[in-house]
């Protein structure tokens, strides 16, 4: 069985990462192999001025910048062909400026509205698609609000189970038993994930 990573790569096209591959996906067998290491970027092509950030174009940018690169606009068709669309990607905007930072969670977890779910790393906040994936079609993205277990709403989403209160890089799975957990790799905390109405 081969693996695929869903990725940018900014690579020649004769590159052996990129055989039989799209420039987004490298297989998990090239990708473990040292004897050619791989430039892995925003999706650029060769003699492009822009990268790739789901289905946008995103700017240059600038070291040590906040919120840089910035979204420029949509990829025209031309310009996308080749590449894989994401599943569900959300615009960037005042309350999400930073990259798209995220972790899929797979369709397989036990919840009725909630298929899909990513988390912005920064913000800490959870976004989901209320419908199954379909290859090609960008799911519409939905903001929803995180509650504790005493049903208090957590502002800050996923920010606000540490006493650090911000960028805890909330990283979604699927426990054994089925069930979504949460992550946070600064201070390496579970949680449960329980869909509520």
């Amino acid at each position: 069985q081969k693996f695929y990573i869903n990725i940018c790569a900014n690579l020649p096209s004769s590159s052996k990462t990129q055989q039989a591959a799209l420039p987004n996906v490298v297989s998990l067998e090239a990708l473990l192999d040292t004897t050619e290491v791989g430039n892995f970027g925003w999706c650029m092509r060769e003699n492009e001025d822009f990268g790739r950030e789901g289905t946008f174009k995103v700017e240059p940018g600038e070291p040590l910048v906040f919120a840089s690169p910035n979204c420029v606009g949509e990829q025209t068709k031309a310009e996308s062909e080749g590449f894989i669309k994401p599943w569900m990607q959300y615009v960037r905007g005042p309350d999400l400026p930073s990259l798209a930072s995220q972790v899929l969670l797979s369709q397989d977890f036990l919840f009725d509205k909630i298929k899909l779910a990513t988390t912005e790393f920064n913000t800490g906040k959870l976004i989901v698609a209320k419908e199954e994936y379909e290859e090609g079609k960008v799911l519409e993205s939905f903001d929803v609000p995180i509650y504790d277990e005493n049903m208090m709403l957590l502002e800050n989403g996923f920010n606000n189970l540490t006493e650090f209160g911000d960028c805890n890089d909330p990283r979604l799975f699927t426990y054994p038993d089925g069930t979504a957990g949460v992550f946070l790799e600064r201070t390496g905390s579970f949680f449960r994930l329980n869909e509520i109405e």
